[in-house]
């Protein structure tokens, strides 16, 4: 029963995937962070490709 409560893990986005989606939906990476809720400097490690969202992670 538990498993269905379990997600499965995200893909890593690259930093190009980011950037096109943030062009796309026309924001800065100051509104991207704010947007979600993250600091300015990880919007830019993203895109650099030093860090990678992690999202909502649950192991089983």
């Amino acid at each position: 029963m538990f498993e269905v409560l379990c997600l499965a893990p995200l893909p890593e986005d690259d930093g190009e995937k980011i950037r096109a989606l943030r062009t796309r939906f026309q924001l800065s990476q100051p509104v991207l962070a704010s947007v979600l809720n993250t600091s300015l400097s990880t919007v830019r490690q993203w895109e650099i490709g030093n860090k990678h969202p992690r999202g909502r992670r649950k192991s089983c």
